[in-house]
């Protein structure tokens, strides 16, 4: 048959808003000989190869187009036939939280090469969500290929063969990624050329080949891209630099929560005892576990002794979410007593109380605020309450080589009242 008129191929539609169809014509001139801009009347379908469409295309489509789809809802539709009905589904972008990007396994060493030079920096590096596809459940393997995924397995950039919506394959890329066209466009119609070298006679590959460059065109071209892959090799080092440093930061914050100083100023009952005895200890300290010489029925001497050579205190160490509370002094002076009858005179008895534990340290107010006048009764027994905070920056002072150990013993041991931090 002998056609008349007939338009040189590829032959290939251009599809959505004006500014977006001025910013891509040019780019589309290079590939396509014969070309229509726009979907405002709708041609005859099986007379155009391609259609490229910014968003989703104005028209349905018929025929068997391959199609550059940039952004919008996906074109085609599988589907699902019974005795009764025939069903049609179409693909459905939804947004999948996670930034992570995933070059799925298998891509051929040109699409491998379109991913990471070209596509993956046109899109957003770290969003907190991302649109994405699932597979439909009618799709086979050889039909859906992605380009790209998220850390779910999701596609973000795929090639799919849809069996209905009039296109015979679909390259679906997002709609951040339309500076990405001009290589998209460059790697399909090579793989088309390819496949029917009738409809697209040429392929693109040669006018980019340094084979047919000039001596000095092409050292210019492989200087960029040398620098260009370093410059790569070197954001993917400092990227993994970042990772494990975040990795390691993590590990570190945890670290920092569990450890005893922490404890400090978060815990209560035998966790603060606990915290408590590492601190005092550090600063110098012989501290014993009251509990621990106790027998069962006999009364309690109060959670810790600490010694100074021939100096010795009793302490009381309490938790609270709200503040210390004043009739804890009293207990401290049964306890120091109990203790007196059945070993030695002290002279000293400590009130270490972490209150208002779940409150910022900044933010809290001072041990028994308000209650001046119990601490002076307290101060004239020796009494001495402690902030665990002030305890926290006397042991930090301490393993920071500001303070001595003797010396921040010496000022614990001197002070009643209210401890101070000099």
């Amino acid at each position: 048959m002998s056609v008349i008129g007939e338009n040189p191929p590829p032959c290939v539609i251009v599809d959505g808003t004006g500014a977006q169809l001025d910013r891509v014509e040019p780019i589309v001139t290079k590939y396509g000989k014969t070309i229509l801009r726009t979907l405002e009347k709708e041609p005859r379908w099986l007379s155009w190869d391609v259609l490229i469409s910014i968003g989703s295309p104005t028209r349905s489509l018929s025929g068997e187009l391959r199609v550059i789809q940039i952004g919008g809802q996906a074109i085609g539709a599988y589907v699902e036939e019974s005795e009764s009905s025939t069903r049609f589904h179409h693909l459905r972008r939804y947004v999948c939280p996670g930034h992570e990007l995933v070059i799925p396994k298998g891509l051929s060493a040109a699409r491998a090469e379109f991913v990471k030079r070209y596509l993956i920096p046109a899109l957003p590096s770290n969003p907190f969500e991302r649109d994405v596809f699932q597979r439909p459940t009618l799709a086979t393997a050889a039909d859906w290929t992605p380009l790209l995924e998220n850390m779910d397995g999701h596609a973000i950039a795929v090639i799919y063969r849809p069996p209905a919506g009039g296109a015979r394959e679909v390259w679906y890329l997002p709609g951040q990624a339309i500076g990405a066209l001009d290589p998209v466009l460059h790697l399909a119609f090579e793989e088309w050329n390819a496949q029917d070298p009738k409809r697209f006679p040429s392929s693109p590959k040669w006018a980019s080949d340094v084979r047919w460059m000039s001596v000095r065109q092409q050292e210019q071209i492989e200087s960029v891209r040398a620098q260009i892959d370093a410059a790569r090799e070197e954001i993917a080092r400092l990227t993994d630099t970042i990772t494990a440093g975040e990795v390691k930061l993590d590990d570190l914050q945890r670290d920092t929560e569990q450890s005893p100083q922490r404890r400090l100023l978060t815990d209560h009952d035998n966790s603060l005892v606990g915290a408590v005895l590492y601190a005092l200890t550090t600063l110098g300290f012989v501290v014993v576990d009251l509990d621990k010489q106790v027998a069962e029925g006999e009364p309690k001497m109060g959670d810790l002794s600490v010694a100074d050579d021939d100096w010795m205190a009793v302490v009381e160490v309490k938790g609270y979410t709200k503040g210390a509370k004043a009739n804890d002094l009293l207990t401290v002076a049964r306890h120091r007593r109990v203790y007196e009858k059945k070993y030695r005179d002290v002279q000293r008895m400590w009130y270490v109380a972490n209150s208002f534990r779940i409150d910022s340290p900044d933010s809290r107010p001072g041990i028994l605020d308000g209650s001046d006048e119990h601490i002076e009764d307290f101060a004239q027994d020796d009494g001495l309450a402690i902030d665990t905070r002030d305890l926290f920056d006397l042991l930090k002072q301490v393993e920071s080589g500001i303070l001595d150990p003797a010396a921040a013993r010496e000022t614990l041991k001197t002070q009643t009242g209210r401890f101070h931090l000099t």
